[in-house]
C-alpha cells in the first residue's frame, strides 16, 4: 500500500527547524497492508539505544487519509469503456478478478514489491546515529553535513532524511562519545583484573601537546582487550605534571590497579614513572612497589635504531626516490618503462612505490620494489635522454654499487620490519614474543659480522652497536618480559635460558637465568599472598553472617566443631604438600606444549582450560600477558617522527578532540597490522593508473 506523499527537504535540508538531536527521540514510518482506510504512516517513539521510553515528538499537522488505491492500476488502461477495463497482459478485459487467473502476469515480482512494502522501515534516528558514527570513523568535519554535494546525494538516496546541521551533529557525536564512555567505566570497575598502560605523546599543527593514555587487560573471557581512556593536552614538559595529569585520568576512570606503564625513551616520561611510582606506592595501587612498572616501547626503539641506518644512507634513498619519481611523472614515462620491464623479462608481484617522509616502512617496501628492476633502469636509462640529464639536477642516477647496498639496506631493515608488524598488533599477545625476536635478530647480525663481504661486516658491526645500545643489558630491560616467556607453556623457564646462552656469556647467562626464575617466584608468592588475603576476607565476611544467626541446638553444635577440626586438617595437609611442591613448581616441571602447529596455538585459550588447575599462577599470567610492548598503534607504529594530528583536529578544543579520538577507538575496536595490507594497497595504486591510462587513451581516440 503506498504511502500520502510526505515533503522533501530542499537541497540544503528541511525547510523547517533542525531536526530533533539524536539523544532525544526517534521517528519510523512502516508501510503495512491494513483494512483500514487510513494509510497515514505508523509513528513509533523510542528513546536512544540504552533507554526503554522518551517522550513523543510532533509530526505536524495531520494530513488527510486518502482511499486505497485498486490493484488494477498499473495492470490495465483507466476509463476506456464502461464493460471494463482492457489488461496490458493480454486481450481480455481486466475486471476485479482477472489479476488472479491472468497468466501472463508476473506473480513472483508483485509478491516481491508487496514485501517491500510490507517491510521497508524508515528510521531517521538510527541514519543519523550511523551519520554520527561515519563521522568519527572517517575523520570527517562536522560541516561535512552542510556541504552541498552531500545533501544532493542525500536527496537522491533518502529523500525522507532530514540531514541535521554541523551543531546538530557535533552534539550527537559527543552524546554518543559519552554513552560510551558510560558504558566503559561500569565495565572496568566492575572488574576485577588489573591494567597495564600505555603513553603515546602527539602534537598539533599549533605545536601544542597531546597525550593519549590506553589501558589493555585480560577480561574474564580470557579475550584481550585495548580500550584508549583519554586523549588529554598537556601543558607542560615536566615529568611530574604530566605524571599528576596521568593520575586524574585513572581516579576518573575509577582505575585502583595498575601493572605496569609502557612509555617511550623520553626522559620526561622516566620522571612521569618516577612520580606515578611514588603515588602507586602510596595509595597502594601497584604491585611490589612499582619495582617492574616501567616499559620502554619496542616500536620506539626499532623505529630509533631504523632512523640510523636510513640516516647513513639517505643519498643513496634519495637517488632512488629521484628514478622513481621521474618514472611515475607521466604516463608516457611509466608506459616506456613497463616496455623496458617486459624487454628485461623482469618478474614482481608489486611496482615501482614513492615513499611518505616519515614512514619509513614506506621508504622499506620503495627500496625493496626498485631494486627488482634495476635492469629496467639501465635500459630506461639508454631508451629516454631526459632520464639521466634531469636527475643530475639533483641527487644523481643510481648506479651499478647503489643498487648493491639497496639491496644490503633492505636485507638489514627486514627483520626489523617484521618485528614491527608482531609487536605493534593489539589483537593478540606480543609480551611473551619478546624474547624470541630480539634473539633472532641478534643471531642475524652476529652472522653478518662474519660476512666475507667487508662492506657488508662493516654495516652489520654499526647496526650491532645500535642492539646494544637498546638491548644489550639486561638490566635496561623490564624482567616481565622474560617472565611472560616462563608463563608461555611451549617456552618456560628452558627457553629463557636457551636464548641468553645464545646472546651472552655463559657464566653471564646463567646470572641472567637465576634473575628471571626469582623474579617468578618473587611474583607468585605475592599474588599468592593476595589471594590467600581475599579469600580470608571471603571467610571473615561470612563467618560474621553467622554469628548473628541463633544456634538451633547442642548437637547442631557439636557437628559443626567436628566439621571444624576436619576441615582445619585438610588445610593442614595441603600446606604440608604445598611446602613440599608448590603451584609454580608443578608449572614448570611439566613437559613443554608441543609448538608443532604455532600458528595455531592460542596461549590465552590454554590459560583458560587451565585455570582451575593453576589459580594463582592463572592471575599472575592474565596480568603479565596483558602487557602491551609497544605504544603504537597502527597508524603509527613506523613513524619516524612524533605523531601529529590532522589540519581539521588541530583547529578543535582539547575537549572535542578528545572526545573524538577515543570515540574512534571505541567504535573501530582492535586493529591488527599486516604486511600484506600495504603490499595490497600498492597493488590497487597500480591498477588504478592502469585505469587512468586506459581513459586517457579511449578520450584521445575519440
Amino acid at each position: 500500500m503506498l504511502l500520502p506523499p510526505v515533503p522533501r527537504p530542499t537541497l540544503f535540508g528541511s525547510c523547517g527547524p533542525d531536526p530533533t538531536p539524536l539523544v532525544l527521540s526517534k521517528m519510523s514510518y512502516e508501510m503495512e497492508d491494513t483494512d483500514d482506510e487510513s494509510t497515514e504512516p505508523t509513528t513509533q517513539y523510542e528513546g536512544n539505544a540504552n533507554k526503554a521510553t522518551s517522550r513523543p515528538v510532533s509530526c505536524g499537522s495531520k494530513r488527510k487519509s486518502t482511499k486505497p488505491r485498486s490493484e488494477t492500476r498499473g495492470h490495465s488502461t483507466k476509463f476506456v469503456n464502461e464493460e471494463g477495463e482492457p489488461c496490458n497482459h493480454c486481450d481480455s478485459e481486466f475486471h476485479a478478478d482477472h489479476k488472479r487467473v491472468c497468466r501472463k502476469i508476473s506473480h513472483t515480482d508483485d509478491e516481491a514489491d508487496s514485501d517491500l512494502e510490507g517491510s521497508w522501515k524508515f528510521d531517521q534516528e538510527a541514519i543519523q546515529r550511523s551519520l554520527a558514527e561515519m563521522i568519527i570513523l572517517d575523520e570527517l568535519p562536522f560541516k561535512f553535513v552542510e556541504r552541498t554535494e552531500y545533501r544532493k546525494w542525500m536527496s537522491l538516496v533518502c529523500p525522507r532524511f532530514e540531514v541535521p546541521s554541523q551543531c546538530t551533529i557535533a552534539r550527537d557525536c559527543y552524546q554518543l562519545y559519552i554513552e560510551e564512555k558510560i558504558s566503559l567505566k561500569k565495565f572496568l570497575q566492575s572488574s576485577s583484573h588489573k591494567v597495564s598502560l600505555t603513553v603515546e605523546t602527539w602534537t598539533s599543527l599549533q605545536q601544542e601537546d597531546y597525550m593519549s593514555l590506553t589501558a589493555h587487560f585480560i577480561d574474564n573471557d580470557w579475550k584481550l582487550n585495548k580500550k584508549m581512556l583519554n586523549f588529554f593536552r598537556v601543558s607542560s614538559y615536566r615529568g611530574d605534571a604530566n605524571g599528576k595529569a596521568i593520575l586524574m585520568c585513572l581516579r576518573d576512570w575509577g582505575i585502583d590497579k595498575v601493572f605496569t606503564i609502557t612509555v617511550d625513551n623520553a626522559s620526561t616520561n622516566d620522571d612521569a614513572i618516577s612520580f606515578l611510582k611514588n603515588r602507586f606506592n602510596l595509595f597502594g595501587m601497584g604491585i611490589l612497589q612499582g619495582k617492574y612498572l616501567h616499559l620502554k616501547c619496542i616500536s620506539h626503539i626499532i623505529n630509533l635504531i631504523v632512523s640510523d641506518v636510513l640516516n647513513e644512507f639517505n643519498a643513496l634513498v634519495a637517488r632512488v626516490r629521484g628514478a622513481v619519481i621521474y618514472v611515475r611523472q607521466s604516463s608516457s614515462s611509466l608506459q616506456q618503462f613497463k616496455e623496458c620491464v617486459e624487454i628485461e623479462e623482469i618478474q614482481s608481484k608489486g611496482f615501482l612505490c614513492l615513499d611518505v617522509s616519515n614512514k619509513w616502512n614506506s621508504t622499506y617496501l620503495m627500496l625493496d620494489v626498485a631494486q627488482k628492476f634495476e635492469r629496467a633502469f639501465e635500459r630506461f636509462e639508454d631508451e629516454d635522454p631526459f632520464f639521466k640529464d634531469e636527475l643530475l639536477l639533483g641527487d644523481g642516477v643510481p648506479d651499478s654499487n647503489d643498487w648493491v647496498n639497496v639491496r644490503r639496506v633492505v636485507l638489514f631493515l627486514q627483520p626489523f620490519y617484521e618485528l614491527t608488524f608482531k609487536v605493534a598488533g593489539s589483537l593478540c599477545v606480543t609480551s611473551n614474543i619478546f624474547l624470541g625476536e630480539i634473539c633472532e635478530v641478534y643471531r642475524l647480525l652476529r652472522d653478518w659480522q662474519l660476512s666475507s663481504d667487508a662492506e657488508f661486516s662493516t654495516m652489520a658491526k654499526r647496526m650491532k652497536e645500535k642492539y646494544d645500545k637498546y638491548w644489550g643489558n639486561i638490566g635496561k630491560m623490564n624482567v616481565l618480559l622474560y617472565v611472560a616467556v616462563v608463563l608461555d607453556p611451549r617456552n618456560k623457564l628452558d627457553f629463557v635460558e636457551f636464548c641468553f646462552k645464545e646472546m651472552y656469556a655463559e657464566e653471564e647467562a646463567e646470572v641472567m637465568t637465576k634473575e628471571v626464575k626469582e623474579a617468578v617466584f618473587e611474583l607468585f608468592n605475592d599474588y599468592k599472598r593476595m589471594m590467600e588475603l581475599s579469600q580470608s576476607k571471603q571467610v571473615s565476611d561470612r563467618s560474621q553472617m553467622s554469628q548473628k544467626t541463633q544456634a538451633t541446638g547442642d548437637t547442631n553444635l557439636l557437628q559443626k566443631k567436628k566439621r571444624g577440626l576436619s576441615s582445619d586438617f585438610n588445610k593442614y595437609r595441603e600446606s604440608r604438600c604445598t611446602e613440599q611442591k608448590t603451584e609454580l613448581d608443578k608449572y614448570l616441571s611439566q613437559e613443554l606444549v608441543d609448538d608443532n602447529d604455532d600458528d595455531e596455538f592460542n596461549i590465552l585459550d590454554w590459560w583458560k582450560s587451565n585455570s582451575r588447575k593453576f589459580p594463582v599462577l592463572s592471575h599472575l599470567a592474565r596480568d603479565v600477558l596483558a602487557i602491551p610492548i609497544s605504544t603504537a598503534t597502527s597508524k603509527s607504529a613506523f613513524n619516524t617522527g612524533r605523531c601529529e594530528l590532522d589540519a581539521y583536529r588541530s583547529s578543535l578544543t582539547p575537549k572535542v578532540v578528545q572526545s573524538l579520538v577515543c570515540a574512534h577507538d571505541w567504535l573501530q575496536g582492535p586493529s591488527h597490522l599486516n604486511p600484506s595490507d600495504f603490499e595490497e594497497e600498492m597493488e590497487e595504486i597500480d591498477k588504478l593508473d592502469l585505469e587512468f591510462s586506459k581513459i586517457e587513451l579511449e578520450s584521445a581516440s575519440d
